[in-house]
């Protein structure tokens, strides 16, 4: 109600979804273990992000606690996602920079670079 507020109209799930998927690309969600939420919640979350067409998950986003990543691992693969990495970078000099993430556990969960929407993608150049 004041001169600077400004309402901010987020899109639902399966709209968001829908854009990656349209536009051709795999929908994948952003660290779910930087949400502060439960392992149950979490569930829930993967559950709905699925349900609106989301096929992967950030399995690791900086540095996290290696039993939480094996969980989480655990979790996607109960789903069926894919997984994915990233190190969260935002800005040069941040805590969370490229190679400084924690490493990739192994499990049976799928790389999302396996996904079959990319399959025409090889070290990054299209096929």
């Amino acid at each position: 109600g004041k001169a600077g507020d400004v309402k901010t109209h987020w899109p639902e799930l399966a709209e968001a979804v829908g854009w990656v998927l349209d536009a051709g690309g795999v929908a994948v969600l952003a660290h779910p273990m930087r949400h502060g939420l439960t392992r149950r919640k979490r569930g829930l979350l993967l559950d709905a992000f699925r349900a609106a067409g989301g096929q992967a998950a950030e399995l690791v986003s900086g540095f996290q606690n290696p039993d939480a990543t094996r969980d989480l691992a655990r979790q996607l693969q109960e789903r069926g996602l894919y997984a994915s990495v990233g190190s969260d970078f935002h800005f040069p000099g941040g805590h969370l920079a490229p190679g400084s993430m924690s490493p990739v556990p192994r499990t049976a969960t799928p790389p999302v670079w396996a996904h079959p929407r990319l399959a025409g993608f090889v070290d990054g150049v299209a096929a």
